[in-house]
């Protein structure tokens, strides 16, 4: 503590710079949409066709009874059915617009494509109710089949995970709640781990420390970018999180309970 006491640095006057705030309307729609759609650099760069090939893997256990009304032509089968054909036809419209749509601009995570399950669901509960008019047995079988795929892949996803877990701060977080007092505040150097706080119930905000103010912290689409822009929102609680190296020490003398 003697060398904290000498060196008279503020804890505040050393940290990075306190962000511009950003207004959250244009952050949300310029950032978040515009440029994330035209622009690249953003997380989880993936090819063209990345969409298409996800929801038919998704999908692949039910893609028989998706193939019954395309075979069945009830596109076009206006005579016999009028009052269906431009409800499918809409959801056929619906499925391609919005994986086209998503699938153009080089950032694809997976929730982009939720809003076009619900139309291929209901394609395939149509191909389901087209086989009824089939022999029995044979509806019934695919039926079967369908069902048993399916359940081999759900536990087959469920292993998995239980033989490979994700990595986890689980483990360090347990120990770290309780060796950890409850004045005793957390840092983190050169990274940050989101499930940290969670899992060692941590009641305020932890120190992040890393070059703030370096032109590479906007450049890529990582948790460094995640909290650059949070503190655009919260620049007080950003000068008080978001620490820069030479900052460390006078981060450090301010709480005594760290030594």
């Amino acid at each position: 503590m003697q060398r904290c006491a000498s060196s008279g640095s503020s804890p505040i006057a050393r940290r990075s710079p306190r962000p511009t705030p950003w207004p959250r309307s244009a952050s949300f729609f310029v950032v978040q949409h515009f440029r994330r759609f035209a622009e690249g650099g953003f997380n989880n760069a993936q090819p063209f066709w990345f969409f298409p090939v996800v929801l038919l893997l998704c999908s692949l256990p039910w893609l028989p009874w998706l193939t019954r009304p395309f075979r069945h032509g009830f596109l076009s089968d206006a005579e016999r059915e009028p009052e269906h054909s431009p409800a499918r036809l809409l959801l056929v419209v619906w499925v391609v617009i919005v994986v086209v749509f998503f699938s153009l601009p080089r950032s694809k995570l997976l929730g982009y494509i939720l809003p076009a399950v619900p139309p291929l669901a209901i394609l395939i509960s149509d191909g389901f109710v087209i086989a009824l008019g089939t022999p029995p047995k044979r509806a019934k079988r695919l039926w079967q089949a369908s069902i048993t795929v399916t359940t081999l892949l759900c536990v087959g996803v469920v292993a998995a995970l239980a033989v490979h877990p994700l990595q986890s701060s689980r483990d360090f977080a347990a120990a770290l709640r309780e060796q950890r007092g409850d004045t005793e505040p957390v840092v983190m150097l050169g990274n940050y781990y989101f499930d940290l706080p969670f899992y060692a119930r941590l009641r305020g905000p932890v120190a992040v420390v890393e070059d703030w103010s370096s032109a590479d912290v906007n450049k890529r689409d990582n948790w460094r970018k995640e909290l650059a822009d949070a503190g655009r929102f919260a620049p007080g609680r950003a000068a008080q999180a978001l620490i820069a190296p030479d900052a460390l020490p006078a981060f450090v003398c301010a709480r005594p309970s760290i030594g």
